[in-house]
């Protein structure tokens, strides 16, 4: 028995495991039609926007419940224009977040971003700030389930 067919067993079992693998994760990523429409809708808009003045004090009371409830990484710095989180860099399965606002005129400005360690997973960290953004911006956030951690 040559070393070529001891092998091909072996490599057989982990080829079926990773394929196994991959489809059950795959699978279990699948949005529903409703949470795909959600993702379009957050996605589409800008991660800065406006609102009037006299909703900033609530909006930005949104902003501090969603990064202390779904960062992985504790807040670094808060003041009354910036809220930050300790920063992901260096660490694999983290989110970190950045919000700003800034009044300008009667309107107030503000500004959302979110960083990962990971530069296989910039895309959820993408989609975490624009439902971030969104819940700041309007105060629903109908699929917590879809905020990466």
């Amino acid at each position: 028995m040559n070393s070529e067919t001891t092998k091909k067993p072996i490599f057989k079992k982990w080829w079926n495991f990773a394929l196994s693998t991959f489809v059950i994760v795959g699978c279990a990523a699948t949005l529903t039609p409703a949470q795909q429409s959600y993702m379009s809708k957050v996605n589409a808009a800008s991660t800065t926007f406006r609102i009037p003045k006299n909703q900033s004090d609530n909006a930005w009371q949104r902003a501090q419940v969603f990064v202390s409830k779904y960062s992985s990484l504790t807040i670094q710095s808060t003041t009354n224009n910036v809220l930050e989180t300790k920063s992901p860099v260096g660490k694999l399965y983290a989110f970190g977040y950045n919000v700003n606002r800034l009044d300008i005129g009667d309107s107030t400005e503000f500004s959302v971003s979110c960083s990962t360690g990971n530069n296989f997973a910039t895309g959820k960290a993408n989609d975490n700030a624009h439902i971030c953004a969104d819940y700041i911006a309007s105060g629903q956030l109908p699929y917590p389930e879809l905020i990466n951690k």
